[in-house]
């Protein structure tokens, strides 16, 4: 009966007796429509959810794995890092991570590879 209200149509008391039940079992079907398609629509949404949240977390780890590397890397070469070292690597995009492995190969200092 819900169906029938917001769908708006002739009041029921309205509508000949022998099609009442077809108004009644249509309003039932359009209801049970709407919800169908709620339902399909909140799974949708939380599949995409899933699916977004997956790939942002592969690239957090991708980027969390690239700056340990850089760390022990850089650890092996020059002794402790300072602060400033770790903070900047801490901070850093997956694109300076990876610029910063790079210069690491020909750099004679620290300061080289974190040169602006």
């Amino acid at each position: 009966m819900a169906g029938l209200e917001r769908m708006k149509v002739t009041p029921l008391s309205a509508i000949p007796d022998d099609l009442q039940e077809v108004v009644i079992m249509l309003a039932a079907r359009v209801e049970q429509w709407a919800k169908d398609y709620e339902r399909k629509g909140i799974q949708a949404g939380r599949q995409e959810g899933i699916q977004i949240g997956e790939k942002r977390g592969v690239q957090i780890g991708v980027q969390r794995g690239e700056a340990t590397i850089l760390t022990r890397l850089l650890q092996r070469r020059f002794g402790h890092l300072p602060d400033w070292a770790t903070a900047k690597i801490s901070n850093a995009t997956s694109f300076d991570l990876e610029e910063w492995s790079l210069r690491f190969v020909d750099a004679g200092s620290l300061e080289e590879i974190f040169a602006e």
